[in-house]
């Protein structure tokens, strides 16, 4: 089973997750290591991604996506596939900011709206 954390699927296009799913297909190998990066191309920034197969390292650009800096490890353990986030300190920094969103929201979900126990006068501008 296949499963993709999270904090890979907030922060990296989808089609970009699928490209890595490929990979991942295509060579069967137990662990992955994918450092996202973008690069220059003319006008355009494009996203280049370097694989990293049990000492075994080639590289690939991907156009068409709006490039991420990541770096993404796919673990194999049976039949279970995990793909997560490594934790750079801008990873770390993204996923700390992502969380304080996240439960600023919750928070503000839970509490409920009551109206004021008592009136409210307001004076006038003098």
């Amino acid at each position: 089973m296949r499963r993709t954390a999270e904090i890979c699927s907030t922060f990296i296009p989808p089609e970009i997750i699928g490209h890595l799913w490929n990979i991942v297909d295509l060579y069967g190998e137990d662990s992955y290591l994918f450092v996202l990066t973008s690069r220059r191309l003319g006008d355009r920034s494009i996203q280049d991604i370097r694989i990293d197969i049990d000492g075994f390292s080639f590289h690939h650009s991907v156009l068409g996506f709006s490039p991420v800096n990541f770096t993404v490890s796919v673990r194999r353990k049976g039949n279970d596939t995990y793909m997560a986030l490594v934790p750079s300190e801008k990873a770390l920094y993204e996923i700390r900011k992502w969380q304080r969103i996240k439960s600023a929201l919750t928070f503000f979900e839970k509490k409920p709206c009551v109206p004021s126990p008592c009136r409210t006068f307001l004076r006038k501008a003098s």
